[in-house]
């Protein structure tokens, strides 16, 4: 809970206490057990707890708003004839759109903000932020979308390939659709 509430003090500088406070609510009171998660040649984990393997290639809506809008997409890429990789992510907030763009090939990792490269360690805008992370151990780095409402999405990135997590507030299921 602390570690994520550093990054909701950059919400308290750049719009006001209350975004920091609704966001280190949601921090706290996140249940990692109610998580969905894609990881390895990829195996996903559901909000519900559900296990499965999806080995299909191509761009899929992991979350989907009521609306039909995606607001978490996946491509996944494929490394064999039998299995497929995650090899980018595309996260709406609000308005905005982040891209997780992990190369196939030289497993460089590129994230954008509606279009424009981010450069530093750090973005934040009215619905959220970005953060990019220092390495966990086998890892390269940890990119992390967070909206100021609690929704969050992590891609942790490895040598060829990303795994991901992502984290819906409870207000939002009722309303939500996709692999997850």
């Amino acid at each position: 809970c602390r570690g994520i509430a550093k990054v909701y003090f950059l919400g308290v500088a750049t719009f006001g206490g209350e975004p920091y406070r609704q966001g280190q609510q949601a921090a706290c009171d996140r249940d990692p057990r109610r998580d969905g998660r894609v990881h390895g040649d990829p195996h996903l984990v559901t909000l519900d707890g559900t296990y499965y393997s999806f080995m299909a290639a191509g761009e899929f809506a992991m979350i989907r708003d009521a609306d039909g809008t995606d607001l978490v997409q996946a491509r996944f890429h494929p490394e064999s004839d039998s299995f497929t990789i995650v090899s980018g992510v595309a996260v709406r907030l609000g308005e905005r759109e982040v891209v997780v763009q992990q190369d196939p090939e030289t497993s460089a990792v590129t994230v954008y903000v509606d279009g424009q490269v981010i450069t530093r360690d750090m973005a934040a805008f009215e619905e959220g932020l970005v953060e990019l992370d220092t390495a966990l151990v086998g890892t390269q780095q940890v990119v992390s979308v967070r909206g100021w409402d609690g929704f969050q999405v992590e891609a942790v990135v490895y040598e060829g390939r990303l795994d991901l997590s992502v984290h819906v507030p409870e207000a939002m299921w009722g309303q939500i659709s996709g692999l997850l």
